[in-house]
């Protein structure tokens, strides 16, 4: 059996569970002119997993949320609620995850981050949240 690469299949499965099940847009190539807040998919790291007898693949991909406010005046609130959101999505159990010859083993919150900064005048808020997944290529 050949190695295979889960990673397009697993980002539009994210893009899809988000888009269904989020409140707010999600972007995988963020527009010029975007809602906010907004979630971005991002990019992703591999490790190879596989031994002897199978394929695999620890794989890890970074969303952002953003969220922009004029002034100085901000709150951190809706980036909250947007993680929380994303956390019940992709961490959910059994794994959410239904890949053509993959299996998604585990599916975990590997790191957590947010940083603000100013762009053209306004405040904007980041969380960057990276997931954590074992992958076992079946077919």
């Amino acid at each position: 059996m050949n190695k295979r690469d889960a990673k397009r299949q697993l980002q539009t499965a994210y893009y899809d569970l988000l888009t269904a099940g989020l409140s707010v847009p999600v972007y995988d190539s963020k527009p010029p002119s975007p809602e906010y807040p907004h979630v971005g998919i991002g990019e992703w790291t591999a490790v190879d997993g596989s031994d002897k007898s199978s394929h695999g693949d620890e794989l890890t991909l970074t969303l952002t949320v953003v969220d922009q406010f004029q002034g100085t005046q901000y709150s951190r609130a809706p980036m909250y609620e947007v993680t929380a959101e994303i956390l019940s999505i992709i961490c959910a159990r059994p794994a959410p995850f239904d890949l053509d010859g993959f299996n998604v083993i585990t599916s975990t919150l590997d790191s957590q981050t947010t940083f603000r900064g100013e762009n053209s005048g306004k405040m904007e808020l980041w969380t960057a949240i990276r997931f954590r997944h074992i992958i076992e290529q079946t077919t």
